[in-house]
Formats: structure tokens, C-alpha cells, sequence
């Protein structure tokens, strides 16, 4: 990114195919997804839009694929970028309004704030000024509390921007010092291009076409030195206005041409072509990636529905035995029982019989010795037989 913001973008493509490389060497996709945004960037802030696109949804892809929400929404807000710059406003903001949902849900003001800017530059290419304003101060408010001087700079000079549209010159130039002021201190050579060759065609609106060229002859150097083709575009054609209104007719034409040459490699046919195709293949690759997401969690839910049914067979199979060894204590404990009630019974069975055998006996033995024992009247009987006899 640091090559990025100074404008070295050979450089940061070159680190940036590195990265990549290494981190699908390493099997590590976060960093392969933040690597494949940050070229994406470099692209669009080199007006190489189906360039940009194509990193753009291959990071997503992959961002997707490992839940990467905060990546994911940052990406989203990029894309909208891309179709914002090409007009395709019904497109950007269907991307902006993605990206703030997931934002609002991370809480990530950074990102809040910067979709505020984008879903407000949106209403300004719209002419509704007003809710442009809105969204443009409710980024710079939070940009401001967040101490993001590169947000704030954008801020400003979207703020400029507006009021540039409502005609009021003043403030827009006072904005667009401010934004500049801040390019200049982040050294964000592709920020300080674009400011410098915003000042250049308020100036130009002015009538104050010396400052006007002094402007946008120094937005050309620094467009060239990074090699931004949308601000080398943009420099060309306000020099060619300023030429023509100043009648220096060859210079405007010549800008003109070169204009045109650049506005023909930045959109033409081939390249709208380019776009719809990644499109279409980005559709497709989000699809699959959902699938395949999909597929994955089934797969794991499955798992853990097996694990799951082992655990409760287990635990069914411990219950089981539990119970049959309860039923065997149960059967164990009855046969013990009754083999102890049996014992008692003929214990019983026995001792009855003795106490009755010794019933009997006695019995008997008092019959016999009642047979023995003569009665009374009896001896009386025989003592008085006796004594007659005497």
C-alpha cells in the first residue's frame, strides 16, 4: 500500500505479485486476499478498471470462502468504486449499500465513514445535493473523531466538489486548499494530482486562467509521474478548454487528441467487454465459493451429527448394561430371598413337628399313667375290703 499511496505503482505491482505468490506458496489466504486488493487499488487509481475488478473479485472470492466479513465488506465498497467511476451508478451503490450493512455490523466506523463519502458522491453526480452534503459530513465528522487525515483530505475534497456543482466557488476552492493541504502532508501523490487538477478547473470557471494553467500543468506532472491515466486524462482536457477559451487552438487541440487517445484506452468497447465478463465470472465464482461453503459446513455438520450418534449409542449401550446388571443384582437378590424364606419355612415345618411329637408324647405318657394310677374310690374300696376281712 505504501508503494501505492506514493504513487510507485511498478513497484507496488511488482511487491504485490510477490505477496500473492507467496502467500498461495504458504497456503495463507488472508493475505493472498488483502495482496490481491491492494493491486486491485493500484489498477483503479490507474484508471485500469477491468484490471482492478478482476483482483477485486478474485480477493472477495477468497475473503468469501474463509469468512473474512471485514475483508469482504472493504472489497465490496472497492468494487462499487469501479462501477461508480464508469457511471454505472445504480451498480456502485447497490455495492456501497453492501458493504455499510456489513460495516454497521462490524462496527467498523473506518469503513462507515468512507462509504458515507462514497454513497454521497452517488447523490452528487445525481444532483441531489443536499443528501450528498448529508453523507459528505457525516464521513468528515467521523474521519475527524478517528484522527484519518487521509479520510478527512477525502472528505474535503468531496465536500469542494459539491459546492463546485452548486456553483459556489468560494467554498470550493476553500475545501479543496484544505484537502490539498493534507495530500501534501501524507505525500499521497495520486490524492495531490487529482486536488491539484480539481483547484485547476474551478480557476478555469473563474476566468482566472493564469492560475488555471499554473494548476493543471502541475495535476499533468504528477498524473504522468504515477502514470494515472484517469488524471492524465482529466489534466488534458481542462488544458484543452483553457487553451481554447485563451485561443491558443493548436495547444487545445493537441491536448485534445491526446485526450481522447486516453479516454479511448481507459473505455473502449473491448474494455466494457472485459468488465461484463469478470462480472459474469465473479457471479459465478460467488456462487461456487457459497456452494462449496455450504458444502463444507454440511460436511462438518455431518460429522458432528456421527460424533453425536456415537456418543448417544454409547451412551444407550452403558445404560443397557446398567440395567441388566441391575436385573441380574434384582434376580440374584430374589432367588437369595427365597431360598432364606424356604430355609425359614421348614425350619418352621420342623420345629412344629417337634413341638407336636413332644405334645404327643407327653399325652400319651399322661394316658399311661392315668391307666396306672388307680382312682380313689378304688382304694377306698379295697381298704375297706380289707378291713371286713380282718
Amino acid at each position: 500500500m505504501e508503494f501505492n499511496r506514493i504513487g510507485d505503482y511498478t513497484s507496488g505491482l511488482l511487491y504485490g505479485e510477490q505477496a500473492v505468490a507467496l502467500s498461495k506458496k504458504l497456503n495463507l489466504p488472508k493475505p493472498e486476499s488483502e495482496a490481491l486488493n491492494n493491486i486491485g487499488i493500484i489498477y483503479y487509481n490507474s484508471g485500469k478498471y477491468p484490471e482492478a475488478l478482476d483482483n477485486y473479485f478474485k480477493a472477495y472470492k477468497i475473503a468469501s470462502t474463509n469468512n473474512e466479513k471485514e475483508e469482504q465488506s472493504s472489497l465490496l465498497s472497492n468494487i462499487g468504486a469501479v462501477y461508480d467511476d464508469q457511471g454505472k451508478y445504480d451498480k456502485a451503490m447497490e455495492y456501497y449499500l453492501k458493504s455499510q450493512e456489513m460495516a454497521y455490523q462490524q462496527k467498523n466506523k473506518q469503513l462507515i465513514a468512507s462509504n458515507y463519502n462514497n454513497i454521497g458522491g452517488v447523490y452528487l453526480k445525481r444532483n441531489d445535493f443536499k443528501t450528498a452534503l448529508d453523507y459528505f459530513l457525516k464521513g468528515l465528522k467521523i474521519k475527524q473523531e478517528l484522527g484519518n487525515k487521509y479520510g478527512v483530505s477525502n472528505a474535503l475534497l468531496n465536500i469542494g466538489t459539491l459546492y463546485y456543482n452548486m456553483g459556489d466557488f468560494a467554498k470550493t476552492i476553500k475545501y479543496f486548499m484544505g484537502a490539498y493541504k493534507y495530500k501534501e502532508e501524507l505525500n499521497d501523490k495520486a490524492g495531490v494530482a487529482i486536488v491539484l487538477g480539481n483547484i485547476g478547473a474551478v480557476y478555469l470557471e473563474m476566468g482566472e486562467y493564469s492560475r488555471a494553467e499554473d494548476f493543471l500543468k502541475r495535476s499533468l506532472i504528477k498524473s504522468e509521474e504515477i502514470r494515472s491515466l484517469s488524471d492524465m486524462s482529466n489534466a488534458h482536457l481542462n488544458l484543452s478548454d483553457l487553451f481554447k477559451v485563451t485561443k491558443k487552438f493548436e495547444q487545445a487541440l493537441d491536448h485534445y487528441t491526446t485526450y481522447k487517445a486516453l479516454q479511448d484506452s481507459i473505455s473502449n468497447e473491448s474494455k466494457s467487454n472485459d468488465i461484463g465478463r469478470l462480472e459474469a465470472k465473479h457471479e459465478f465464482d460467488i456462487q461456487q465459493a457459497v456452494m462449496d461453503a455450504d458444502h463444507k459446513k454440511e460436511i462438518e455438520l455431518g460429522a458432528e451429527r456421527e460424533k453425536i450418534q456415537k456418543y448417544v449409542s454409547y451412551l444407550i449401550g452403558v445404560s443397557l448394561i446398567l440395567v441388566l446388571l441391575f436385573a441380574v443384582f434384582i434376580y440374584n437378590r430374589f432367588q437369595i430371598t427365597n431360598k432364606q424364606k424356604a430355609i425359614i419355612e421348614l425350619q418352621k415345618i420342623i420345629v412344629e413337628k417337634k413341638q407336636k411329637e413332644t405334645m404327643d408324647s407327653i399325652q400319651y405318657a399322661q394316658r399311661i399313667q392315668q391307666s396306672i394310677l388307680p382312682s380313689e374310690k378304688y382304694i377306698e374300696k379295697t381298704i375297706d375290703r380289707l378291713n371286713n376281712k380282718s
